[in-house]
């Protein structure tokens, strides 16, 4: 059985409607959504508060009520990466204790933590949601793996970074069977140098409102203009190329996109992925058709397939070291509009310098 994880938008007409795609398959489903409470909540996430649905205890307590009657469970995301060490502080451990003992009552089924200290508070402390590793705690190894499965996870979000590496899934796979869950929508970079400054700016944005909240995304979007093939080599999974994790033993599958569900289509991001099937452009899919930026370049979707065979079937193909291979470059421009890329990657990386903060600041002395 495929199992979906997916950005909860908090409207009861999506559960219904997960409902009726649960009925048209028997073999995946939507299983669970997730998100995190907004009003009066003093800790962050992976993902800036600013960008994210509004959402009070009361409407969040009866999201999961209706989710639960159509079998539908609910994460809830508390996967910051600094708490800035209040976590060893006693007034806030109690604060923790006695916020985690509210979402409990809330009927919350899992819930997924990135800190190690906050999990093993959870775990000495215990409730009655299930522990689940985020992908922001960087898993990419049977070693690290079993370090946060002793810490109380019952199951993990790999790293986004071997997505493509199948000797280490499959690996994970043999050791920890029906564990392992990867994000397919990815448009990070791979081995990004920014991954964990973004993710700390994001857990500590609730603090300091939106200062500064876009320079690490467009140092990504920086990355992805100046050279189009960095799209090809985002470590995403097409719906077409499900079936090679799920040959390796993986069945359990995110779509990320909580700060997008607004403004995009995610039912229609599902669909694609329980259908195993998308023709057209795979940015705005990864997006959940949402318009993120008017920089995005375009890529053809089907004109990808073969690619992640090649990762599948060759297992070394990809040593991190791009200046001596050409494979996904290769792909990329058989995908890619290059005259569109470049003159939208000119366009954008004009306007991206002009605004970056430090230059801004440094023209303002002269």
């Amino acid at each position: 059985m495929l199992k979906f994880s997916v950005p909860a938008d908090y409207k009861l007409e999506t559960i219904y409607r997960y409902s009726l795609l649960n009925e048209q398959y028997s073999d995946r489903c939507v299983y669970e959504t997730y998100g995190q409470l907004t009003e009066n909540n003093v800790y962050g996430s992976g993902r800036p508060v600013g960008l994210l649905p509004t959402l009070n205890t009361k409407s969040l307590e009866k999201y999961i009520y209706v989710s639960h009657e159509h079998n539908i469970k609910f994460n809830y995301i508390f996967n910051a990466t600094c708490l800035g060490n209040r976590e060893f502080q006693n007034e806030t451990i109690s604060k923790m204790e006695s916020f985690f003992e509210l979402i409990e009552s809330l009927g919350v089924d899992y819930i997924t933590v990135a800190i190690p200290a906050v999990m093993d508070f959870i775990k000495k402390r215990g409730y009655q949601f299930k522990l689940k590793a985020s992908t922001l705690c960087g898993i990419t190894n049977v070693n690290k793996a079993k370090k946060y499965m002793d810490f109380g996870a019952e199951r993990f979000v790999v790293c986004e970074d071997i997505n493509r590496d199948f000797n280490t899934l499959q690996q994970l796979c043999d050791t920890f069977p029906n564990c392992v869950e990867v994000i397919v929508n990815v448009i990070c970079l791979s081995h990004c140098m920014f991954r964990p400054f973004h993710q700390n700016q994001g857990s500590h944005n609730y603090e300091h409102g939106d200062a500064g909240v876009k320079y690490y995304e467009h140092q990504c979007m920086l990355q992805r203009l100046e050279n189009s093939a960095n799209l090809v080599k985002m470590n995403w999974v097409r719906p077409e190329d499900l079936n090679y994790y799920c040959k390796t033993g993986i069945n359990l599958f995110k779509i990320q996109g909580r700060h997008l569900v607004e403004q995009g289509d995610i039912v229609r991001c599902v669909e694609a992925y329980l259908n195993e099937s998308y023709d057209g452009d795979l940015m705005f899919l990864l997006n959940c058709f949402s318009q993120t930026s008017p920089f995005n370049v375009k890529i053809d979707n089907k004109r990808l397939d073969g690619f992640i065979k090649g990762f599948y079937e060759r297992k070394q193909i990809c040593q991190n070291n791009c200046a001596r291979c050409s494979y996904c470059d290769s792909f990329a421009k058989n995908a890619i509009q290059v005259e569109d890329a470049k003159h939208k990657g000119d366009i954008g990386s004009t306007y991206l310098r002009k605004v970056n903060p430090y230059s801004l600041y440094l023209e303002q002395k002269q």
